[in-house]
């Protein structure tokens, strides 16, 4: 016999000995099973079936649901009156909104109480989450790298690392501004401690979760938030917690607290432009609560009479609607479009000489001062070898040294924006590794969003923009609820589902 007819012979030899004859009937496998097996089966009665309708999810489907990179909040309906609602993930960042709030709030009457309730809030995140978790090489070696670098402060200064007028204000007043390389180690110190709280923060954002509905629960909270910080300035005034302090008490509240407001109804303004656009099509109800949210915003921000805020919500809008509006489009609409608006701006701006007068005199006059302030504090560093900087929180003692312009004519009058007291804090060094970052967050920024389609990425970067031109132009008091907001919008506009390294045990936190 040949392999192949060996092999059909045992087959059928194996066939025959388990007893599986070939000529069995069709429908044998068909056939009812007998009385007597029948009643040795115990009578199980018979669950209804429950219909599977447009509210039921499984666990599993669910979980695919909740870490899946397609937006999938269209489909749900309204998050408030339906289940899907109970599966958003956004609980920790809906905390740190209202706890960012409340810190602004208690900012307004006393920054200390503030600055102690963030440690005490910190505290209890690490207790209830105490692992932590990286962020990526370069934002840990960024963050290690500016700790270790702040203390650089409290090192003994050489004397000829002395600038011309700590000399100065030991040769003709007999003031002696100590060996140190800050003028405030105290206030260097507090600055420092505040500075790694804010850094755990940031890295405790990583074990954060946040699904496609969470995110737009998320818009939903900021936008409340703003309303009710809008009408608490509105109907009780700036002093809302005064009553439950004495009026002989020292009290340091923030000077830019107005300001920090204004800057909470923007962000608020623009949560609501992004959630009327993008529910407008699939949620009504939600919709209608974007539109009234920015409209409410608006209002109080004319009511702040912050024009820099202002004009800032209409600019970011206006990218924002034109962005919501020509996404998935096809790349010669999306060209076209915006050639369209350009034109359309550039005729109307031709035919009103006005604006153009605001364009190049005004506003290029504000950013001209702006650039003259920078490069003053810069030279003034370099030449008097401020490389590492005086110490953090001493800029608005040094700033009037470093710069001749008239707005330091006074020490405490103008402190300057805060990227002029960044530099004072932290030299050239500091200043160029700032530029570092800000360059690893903008490319960061454009290689996600190719490998990601998290909803909402674009606001979450005008956001930062806000943040940054704040940083650049202005300088109004800063807030721990601001930082914090800061920190958890920066963390949503560059996040990356993935799963990083562990840095710190339960046991180290």
């Amino acid at each position: 016999l040949n392999p192949v007819e060996k092999r059909n012979q045992r087959i059928k030899e194996n066939k025959k000995r388990s007893g599986r004859a070939d000529n069995r009937p069709k429908n044998h496998l068909s056939k009812k099973t007998s009385s007597s097996k029948k009643s040795q089966k115990a009578d199980v009665p018979k669950k209804p079936v429950q219909k599977k309708g447009k509210g039921y999810t499984s666990k599993k489907t669910a979980f695919k649901k909740a870490n899946s990179d397609r937006p999938n909040a269209r489909k749900t309906g309204s998050l408030i009156f339906k289940k899907t609602f109970k599966q958003t993930n956004y609980a920790y960042f809906g905390f740190g909104f209202i706890f960012a709030y409340l810190f602004l709030l208690i900012s307004s009457v006393d920054t200390v109480i503030s600055e102690g309730l963030f440690f005490s809030y910190l505290g209890v995140l690490l207790l209830k989450r105490p692992r932590i978790y990286s962020q990526g090489i370069t934002v840990d070696i960024f963050a290690i790298g500016i700790v270790f670098y702040s203390l650089f402060a409290f090192l003994p200064n050489l004397p000829y690392f002395f600038p011309d007028w700590r000399a100065s204000a030991w040769n003709q007043y007999g003031i002696s501004l100590g060996f140190l390389g800050t003028i405030m180690p105290l206030k260097s110190l507090e600055a420092i401690i505040m500075l790694v709280a804010s850094i755990v923060f940031y890295y405790h954002i990583a074990s954060w979760k946040l699904n496609n509905p969470g995110r737009e629960a998320l818009l939903i909270m900021l936008v409340g938030i703003s309303a009710l910080a809008g009408s608490i300035q509105y109907f009780v005034g700036n002093n809302s917690l005064g009553f439950l302090f004495s009026e002989n008490y020292e009290r340091s509240p923030i000077k830019g607290y107005l300001g920090n407001l204004s800057l909470i109804y923007l962000l608020g303004g623009l949560g609501a432009v992004a959630l009327f656009f993008d529910s407008l099509k699939s949620n009504k109800l939600v919709s209608a609560l974007g539109f009234s949210g920015a409209l409410l915003n608006l209002f109080f921000l004319i009511n702040s009479q912050s024009i820099f805020y202002f004009s800032l919500f209409y600019g970011l809008s206006f990218l924002l609607i034109i962005r919501l509006y020509l996404r998935g489009k096809p790349i010669v609409q999306k060209l076209f479009t915006i050639l369209i608006l350009i034109s359309c701006l550039s005729i109307y701006i031709y035919f009103n000489q006005i604006w153009l007068d605001i364009i190049t005199y005004d506003l290029g006059g504000f950013l001209s001062a702006k650039a003259k302030e920078l490069s003053w504090v810069i030279w003034g560093s370099i030449k008097q070898l401020n490389i590492f900087g005086n110490g953090i929180a001493t800029a608005h003692v040094v700033l009037p040294q470093l710069s001749p312009l008239e707005y330091f004519t006074e020490d405490y009058s103008y402190r300057g924006s805060y990227l002029l007291a960044f530099i004072s804090d932290f030299g050239f060094f500091g200043f160029l590794g700032l530029i570092l970052f800000l360059n690893y967050l903008f490319s960061q920024y454009s290689r996600t969003p190719r490998d990601s389609k998290i909803r909402h990425r674009f606001f979450y970067a005008l956001v930062i923009m806000v943040f940054l031109t704040r940083f650049v132009l202005l300088s109004e008091g800063l807030s721990i609820g601001l930082l914090l907001l800061f920190l958890i919008f920066l963390h949503l506009s560059l996040r990356i589902e993935k799963d990083y390294f562990l840095l710190f045990s339960k046991k180290f936190c």
